[in-house]
C-alpha cells in the first residue's frame, strides 16, 4: 500500500472506470494502493445525482481545499494586535470615511450588464455544485416538501430559470425600493468619538 496522499485526477479517472467495469470498493482500493476508506469517502463525497464523475470530483475536491476555513492560531502576538485594534482611538473623520464608503456601495453600485452576466455564470456554477452535493440537494428537497410555495421554500440560489431572468432594470428598482432610509439601521462598535453623528442621515 502507497503512503498516504491526496488522491490525483489520474486516479479519479482509474476509480470512474473500475466502478463502470462494476468492481468494488475494497478491489479498487487494492488496485490504486490505498487504504478502502479512502475510497469509500471519496465515492460519498464526491458522487452526485449523475453518479460519480472524475472531472467533478477533482473540481469539487479542490474547491473544498481551497475554501476550506484555516485555523487561526491564537499566539500571544495574535491576541495583542487584536487588543490593540479594539482600543485603538478612531476619529469622527475615520468613522465618517467609512461610512462613505459604505453609502456609495449602496447609493452607486457598478451594475453594468457585463458584471451581472459574469455573476450570472458563477451562481450557475454554484447551483450545479449544489445539484452534485446529495447533502446539499437533501436539504432542498427537504425544504420545498416541507414549505411548499412559501418562500422558505424556495432554493437559496434561485433556479436556472430565475437567474437567467433577472433584468439589469429590475434588479436597480429593488435596490432603489428596498435600499432607502427607514429601511436601514446603522450600527457603529468600538472606540470611536461619535461626536460626527448628527451629520448622518
Amino acid at each position: 500500500m502507497r503512503e498516504y496522499g491526496q488522491l490525483t485526477e489520474e486516479d479519479r479517472i482509474e476509480i470512474y472506470a473500475m466502478k463502470q467495469a462494476g468492481k468494488k470498493q475494497n478491489k479498487i482500493a487494492a488496485e490504486l494502493g490505498v487504504h478502502p476508506s479512502t475510497i469509500s469517502r471519496e465515492l460519498s463525497r464526491n458522487t452526485g445525482l449523475r453518479g460519480y464523475r472524475p472531472k467533478q470530483a477533482q473540481q469539487k475536491t479542490l474547491h473544498r481545499r481551497f475554501t476550506a476555513r484555516k485555523a487561526v492560531k491564537m499566539t500571544p502576538e495574535t491576541i495583542d494586535y487584536i487588543e490593540c485594534k479594539l482600543h485603538q482611538e478612531h476619529s469622527p473623520e475615520q468613522a465618517r470615511q467609512a461610512l462613505d464608503v459604505l453609502s456609495d456601495l449602496v447609493d452607486s453600485p457598478t451594475m453594468s450588464e457585463e458584471n451581472i452576466k459574469r455573476e450570472k455564470l458563477v451562481v450557475y456554477e454554484e447551483i450545479r455544485n449544489m445539484e452534485d452535493t446529495p447533502d446539499d440537494m437533501i436539504h432542498q428537497l427537504y425544504s420545498q416538501a416541507i414549505w411548499g410555495d412559501d418562500p422558505l421554500g424556495y432554493p437559496l440560489l434561485g433556479t436556472y430559470e430565475t437567474v437567467e431572468s433577472l433584468k439589469r432594470a429590475e434588479m436597480l428598482d429593488y435596490l432603489h425600493r428596498e435600499y432607502i432610509t427607514p429601511n436601514f439601521v446603522i450600527s457603529l462598535a468600538g472606540n470611536i468619538d461619535f461626536s460626527f453623528k448628527k451629520g448622518i442621515g
